[in-house]
């Protein structure tokens, strides 16, 4: 069974009554407003001081560089590991499972944002375990989010493809293209580190006709 799907921008204003200014939304319970908090004030600083951090390492040398270098590299981590448990606590909060309809509405969220986005999703995912599942709705939200938040394309397409004992995500953008150090900052390595946990592969780099091309590859035998 395969689907595809083409969602272009569209106004969504938000309402006065549902939400506001450092308030929880209507229906948003205090899980995922700790997760959106997290996401958007201690990730985003995060990731801003890693690029600081980063340029201020081309004007140093010596054990200087050394010890801006491992700043950088716990910064990452340290962005990691809020981004793991931001993701769990999202889970936890809404009961997701990253099927069909989850992968959709991530999707359809960043219509707003992007401009254009599709959305293929090839065989079954009902097919997939349930731990693979969750990992899939993860690599994709982080993916989507990096996409629009760092690429200053017009286009993005996400593609779920599920063969003969394998599944693939991939994750394509017309924008910039990847920033000179891509691991600093973008989840990069939670990506990864789900893929291994899995048995499976990450790769993301230049897309062949431009943009950023993100592939996420694991064994459907995973569990």
């Amino acid at each position: 069974m395969s689907s595809s799907t083409q969602i272009t921008a569209r106004p969504a204003p938000r309402s006065r009554s549902t939400a506001g200014v450092g308030g929880r939304e209507a229906g948003m319970s205090s899980g995922e407003e700790l997760a959106r908090d997290l996401h958007d004030l201690a990730i985003n600083r995060l990731s801003q001081l890693t690029f600081e951090l980063s340029a201020v390492s081309n004007l140093v040398k010596g054990d200087a560089l050394e010890r801006v270098t491992s700043v950088i590299g716990h910064l990452d981590d340290l962005a990691d590991e809020v981004r793991w448990f931001v993701l769990e606590q999202r889970d936890r909060a809404t009961s997701h499972d990253g099927r069909q309809s989850d992968v959709r509405e991530l999707v359809e969220g960043a219509a707003d944002r992007i401009g254009t986005v599709s959305l293929d999703v090839r065989g079954d995912l009902s097919r997939l375990p349930a731990q693979t599942a969750h990992q899939v709705r993860a690599v994709v939200a982080e993916a989507v989010h990096n996409a629009v938040t760092h690429s200053g394309g017009a286009c993005l397409a996400v593609t779920l493809a599920v063969g003969d004992g394998e599944l693939e995500v991939s994750v394509v953008d017309d924008g910039v293209g990847p920033p000179p150090l891509p691991a600093q900052g973008l989840g990069l390595g939670s990506m990864a580190a789900r893929a291994r946990q899995l048995g499976g592969e990450f790769t993301f780099g230049p897309g062949g006709a431009g943009g950023t091309t993100l592939t996420w590859r694991v064994p459907l035998g995973a569990t």
